[in-house]
C-alpha cells in the first residue's frame, strides 16, 4: 500500500492510486481520491470526496464536501455539500445538507442539531 501524504494546509491527502481497508481517523482536514472500504473518522475535520474516490462503509465527520461516491451511512456534526457527479447511496444525517443538481442521492436524509441517525419511526 502506498499513501501519498502532503502537508499543505494541514490537509492529508489519498491519492487515487491508494486503497485501505479498516479505520481511517484524522485531525484538520483530508483529500480521498482513491478507494476507502471501512469507516472514515474525525471530530472536528472537514473530508474532501473527490471525484475518483469511492467510500464503502461509515463516514463520521465534521465537514464533508463530496464529489465522488459513497456507499454507506454518512453523518455530519456541521454540514454536508454534495457537488456533481457525486454518487451517495446510504443515509445520510447533518444538521445542514446541501445536493446539486444532478447528484445521485439513493437514502434517507435526517436533518436534526445532533446528527445522529435514530432508529426511531418518523411520524407523519
Amino acid at each position: 500500500m502506498r499513501k501519498k501524504n502532503r502537508q499543505s494546509n494541514g490537509e492529508s491527502f489519498l491519492d487515487k492510486d491508494v486503497s485501505i481497508e479498516g479505520l481511517l481517523e484524522f485531525q484538520q482536514s483530508m483529500r480521498i481520491e482513491g478507494r476507502v472500504k471501512g469507516q472514515v473518522r474525525s471530530r472536528e475535520g472537514t473530508l474532501v470526496v473527490g471525484e475518483q474516490a469511492v467510500l464503502e462503509g461509515d463516514v463520521h465527520v465534521a465537514v464533508a464536501l463530496v464529489r465522488g461516491r459513497i456507499k454507506g451511512t454518512l453523518t455530519a456534526s456541521r454540514r454536508v455539500e454534495m457537488e456533481k457527479p457525486a454518487v451517495m447511496e446510504g443515509d445520510i444525517c447533518s444538521p445542514a445538507v446541501s445536493i446539486a443538481r444532478g447528484v445521485a442521492f439513493n437514502g434517507k436524509c435526517i436533518m436534526n442539531a445532533k446528527s445522529e441517525p435514530s432508529s426511531k419511526p418518523v411520524k407523519a
